[in-house]
């Protein structure tokens, strides 16, 4: 568990958000589900205890 949290982390961005995992088959998807993605990865690592600083 540890190391997916590790990596989790890792994937984190330049501007702090995480990038979405899917190919993106139109420009604005990314732009879209974005923000989930990066929501999803900060309460996951919170939940797990890991805090991003």
């Amino acid at each position: 568990m540890n190391r997916s949290l590790d990596r989790l982390t890792a994937e984190q961005q330049d501007d702090g958000g995480w990038p979405t995992r899917h190919p993106a088959w139109a420009p604005g998807t990314a732009l879209e589900t974005r923000p989930t993605v990066t929501i999803e990865a900060l309460l996951t690592l919170r939940a797990y205890g890991r805090h991003i600083g």
